[in-house]
């Protein structure tokens, strides 16, 4: 009697292990599915913009410019007309966020450390500038009128896709650019 009662012990223990092994195995498989999916929230089907794209038309031209110099709110307005039409050109509402986060920390790697100040500083007037157009539709025509962008502008930002593609970029720049410490003496402020 002991013995069977060993043997039925032994088997009833191996197929609860079994049953919690099989369970195991199905949470495991759906939490990597469900993490798949939350990471894949904003994965565009698209691939981003290379680092040399992002860094010859977006970074190098901001840089340019220089910081603090005459007209610089002319030029963030001109660049952020060409950033918007980057934008809806690439479709990055559409791109992988990830892909287009780092290939961004790449270009702005490239830069010297003063160069990352002028960048962190210009691409901060930009982004006033577009998220204020966005908010305020009636201020276009007094941003852009002096660059010659008021249609364009308009005509991009009457575009959801256009926004929301501004909006995944400037949560890039606004990453790319945290650690960047701007000293005043460097930009010309």
């Amino acid at each position: 009697m002991k013995k069977l009662f060993a043997v039925v012990t032994i088997a009833a223990m191996a197929m609860s292990m079994a049953a919690c092994d099989q369970i195991a195995g199905a949470t495991s498989a759906s939490d990597a599915q469900g993490s798949a999916v939350v990471s894949g929230e904003d994965e565009g089907t698209k691939d981003a913009p290379s680092a040399d794209e992002i860094y010859t038309k977006i970074v190098e031209p901001i840089v340019g410019y220089g910081a603090g110099a005459a007209g610089n709110s002319l030029k963030n307005a001109d660049m952020a007309s060409q950033i918007l039409q980057f934008v809806k050109d690439n479709d990055l509402v559409n791109v992988n966020k990830s892909q287009l986060a780092s290939n961004t920390i790449e270009a702005i790697g490239r830069l010297s450390a003063t160069d990352k100040m002028i960048f962190a500083n210009n691409i901060l007037g930009i982004k006033s500038i577009i998220d204020g157009v966005i908010k305020d539709p009636s201020t276009i025509a007094s941003v852009f009128d002096d660059v010659g962008k008021t249609e364009q502008v308009t005509d991009l930002l009457n575009s959801d896709v256009v926004k929301d593609g501004w909006n995944k970029l400037s949560d890039v720049f606004t990453s790319s650019t945290e650690g960047i410490q701007i000293d005043p003496s460097v930009i010309g402020g």
